[in-house]
């Protein structure tokens, strides 16, 4: 099994479920990776938001990450405030990224 979770909450120990790409598609760490204090240091400096790491059993976990519903209110707001279409995956990047950012303060300032 594995659960995706916020890098805030990674701990060393954690192995990772998934490979973590930056925004330009590079492997930055591989699945099967077992992280350490200097691998948590890379993906907070390259802003990685959240990693999947593999857990034991059928366990639930709380990962501080906002419910689809959320993140779908935040993507409506933010296509109703500007009127761009991302078209390259890296203004896709961007626009997820803000829809996230929202998403994850969604209530704070409200």
């Amino acid at each position: 099994m594995s659960m995706r979770i916020n890098t805030e909450g990674i701990k060393a120990g954690m192995e990772l479920a998934e490979p973590i790409l930056n925004c330009y598609g590079q492997t930055l760490l591989n699945s099967g990776v077992i992280l350490n204090t200097k691998h948590i240091r890379i993906l907070k400096t390259w802003n990685i938001y959240n990693v999947t790491v593999k857990t034991e059993g059928n366990e639930q976990h709380d990962t501080n990450l906002p419910s689809d519903e959320i993140i779908q209110i935040c993507r409506n707001s933010l296509v109703k405030k500007i009127d761009w279409i991302p078209e390259l995956s890296i203004e896709e990047d961007l626009f997820n990224t803000a829809v996230l950012n929202n998403a994850l303060n969604y209530g704070e300032n409200e």
